[in-house]
């Protein structure tokens, strides 16, 4: 069966270096970024891959290193589409790495939320649900209803992945009470409704199994 959807994206507060020093690798690096995300918004990987690869070597020598963790971030991103999932958690937990010493615990949600999609992704539901939680732990401790309310998301699909449906009620009810609170997209709205219908039929299934028996 092919893996859903996930809905998530890392989205990376850019700030730009102001050393005079650094600025021509800088202004570089910027080029060679721009260029990559608008070849990854029209899915020509292989041209994105090529670009984000001289940004992060340029941003390497100027700075800042937010925009290293963004670019490494883009980098896994391509991998991930790719279905290349080595090389994507290569550059994810690069990116976590770096984001992880700047204290930046938004983005470090974020990032451990794409490393348990490509988990997902490749079938590797145990080890996708741990960083979910990981993710989840921090949300509990910081002020991110929208970065959470993604985490429970994804915890919810992993759960229906694993056959665990009645663990997945308790965490779908949490997620369908927060998108309320902050506004969530349609999509994700659409998502939860549908969620919460399949694990319906699952559990009608089973119990209707076990009363047969």
């Amino acid at each position: 069966m092919k893996p859903r959807k996930i809905i998530i994206m890392s989205l990376f507060f850019v700030f730009l270096s102001a050393n005079p020093a650094f600025c021509n690798t800088g202004e570089e690096a910027d080029k060679w970024l721009k260029n990559g995300e608008d070849a990854l918004q029209d899915k020509n990987y292989k041209e994105a891959l090529g670009c984000l690869e001289k940004a992060l070597k340029a941003y390497k020598i100027s700075g800042p290193e937010k925009q290293v963790a963004l670019v490494q971030n883009d980098i896994a991103y391509v991998y991930l589409r790719l279905e290349k999932y080595e090389a994507a958690l290569s550059y994810y937990k690069e990116s976590l790495k770096t984001t992880e010493g700047l204290k930046d615990f938004r983005n470090i949600i974020l990032i451990k939320n794409n490393i348990a999609q490509v988990y997902y992704s490749s079938g590797q539901y145990d080890k996708a649900l741990n960083y979910y939680n990981e993710s989840l732990d921090i949300c509990k401790e910081s002020d991110f209803p929208k970065e959470k309310l993604l985490t429970l998301h994804g915890i919810v699909i992993t759960y229906i992945a694993l056959g665990k449906y009645e663990e997945a009620i308790s965490y779908r009810l949490a997620a369908v009470i927060l998108a309320e609170k902050t506004n969530a997209s349609p999509e994700l709205v659409d998502s939860l409704n549908a969620l919460g219908l399949e694990i319906d039929y699952n559990l009608n299934n089973k119990h209707g199994f076990l009363n047969a028996k």
